[in-house]
């Protein structure tokens, strides 16, 4: 037994970037305004991350015994 590929074609005016070009409604806008701006929301999710991480890291030094040298105050 041979395996054989097949190759499918999509053709016609709502076929990949050709749809999203001529639909411009909502989601299309959305999308080039994230890929647009996609290194600043990069940036501003890191620094959500780094906050998030060092909340965790300070309310769990008030309650392990272990972390309370991490405490700030």
């Amino acid at each position: 037994m041979g395996t054989g590929t097949t190759e499918v074609r999509q053709s016609g005016p709502e076929t990949g970037k050709d749809r999203t070009a001529k639909d411009g409604g909502f989601l299309s806008t959305l999308d080039g305004l994230i890929i647009r701006h996609q290194t600043a929301i990069s940036v501003f999710a890191g620094a959500l991350a780094v906050l998030g991480v060092g909340a965790m890291i300070v309310g769990l030094s008030r309650v392990s015994p272990l972390l309370k040298v991490l405490t700030p105050f």
